[in-house]
């Protein structure tokens, strides 16, 4: 691989609705697509080749269908567990090392009550603590469109957590606004972060 320095990593199935028919992302000038056909173990894999070669990212996004607290990548579910498990502090964070970057999950309710919390937060931790970072999703229901090959959540919230470099201070944010609590300081979101297993 030439290039060492692309503005988004797009990771998708190859076998979602998207991929298979108008939407599915091809790399660019400033984008590298990654279609998976295995899952978790091949999207670690290639992962890894990334870094062995020196790629970097600023920004990612994550396609596939999606629920509250997980998205599939494949036939397997990538949850907060999922994220410690198999990518926190492993190195997958060196993808990201510009500050800033940002973190998408287009898939539906992804970021739905306490569970999408915890999901953001450790993805968040795993992949954007380098730098520091966002991860973000819906609580509702996406739909593609075929003219822009974009994701459209027409109701419900955008949730975000935000990392600090090196992973350390959280900050919960929703529809762009920072969670704070009376005194103005960053608070936890009132209904919580749940880290239990699901």
């Amino acid at each position: 691989m030439g290039r060492k320095y692309y503005e988004l990593l797009s990771i998708d199935s190859v076998d979602t609705l998207r991929s298979r028919m108008f939407f599915k992302r091809e790399s660019s000038d400033d984008s590298y697509s990654m279609h998976l056909e295995d899952g978790l173990i091949e999207m670690k894999r290639r992962m890894r080749e990334l870094i062995q070669d020196g790629v970097t990212f600023r920004n990612c996004i994550v396609t596939g269908h999606g629920s509250s607290g997980h998205i599939k990548v494949c036939s397997d579910s990538i949850t907060r567990r999922v994220w410690y498990d198999h990518f926190y502090r492993q190195g997958f964070d060196r993808l990201f090392p510009k500050s800033d970057g940002r973190l998408y999950f287009g898939g539906c309710n992804v970021a739905e009550d306490p569970h999408g919390w915890a999901f953001l937060a450790a993805a968040a931790r795993s992949l954007m603590s380098n730098g520091g970072g966002s991860a973000f999703g819906w609580t509702s229901v996406g739909f593609g469109s075929p003219f822009s090959g974009h994701e459209r959540h027409l109701w419900g919230d955008t949730k975000a957590v935000m990392v600090s470099a090196g992973g350390d201070t959280l900050r919960y944010y929703r529809n762009w606004n920072l969670i704070t609590d009376a005194e103005g300081n960053p608070t936890l979101p009132e209904e919580g972060v749940d880290e239990s297993d699901y």
